[in-house]
């Protein structure tokens, strides 16, 4: 369910033992705490060259290490294409 251009993730948790929650009450519950992990594409100078070719040479594009979403790969890759006047 996409909010505000961002996907939504769904959380789940099992309890044990399982919470028994009375039916018709004003059941609540809360987060305190948590540590949460995504997945994101750590660009490392092992795989921070990429190429592509003008229609005359070949142009190699290094984008700096660091940890990317894919559209921020993206914009790094046109931006360094766009300096290179290519797009």
């Amino acid at each position: 369910m996409p909010s505000q251009g961002k996907e939504v993730k769904i959380f789940k948790t099992y309890f044990t033992p399982s919470l028994e929650l009375k039916q018709g009450s004003n059941n609540q519950m809360s987060l305190i705490s948590a540590s949460l992990w995504y997945s994101w594409h750590k660009i490392t100078a092992n795989n921070n060259k990429f190429k592509y070719h003008n229609k005359t040479t070949w142009k190699t594009i290094t984008v700096p290490t660091d940890a990317y979403n894919i559209v921020d790969i993206d914009n790094a890759i046109k931006r360094q294409m766009k300096a290179n006047e290519y797009i």
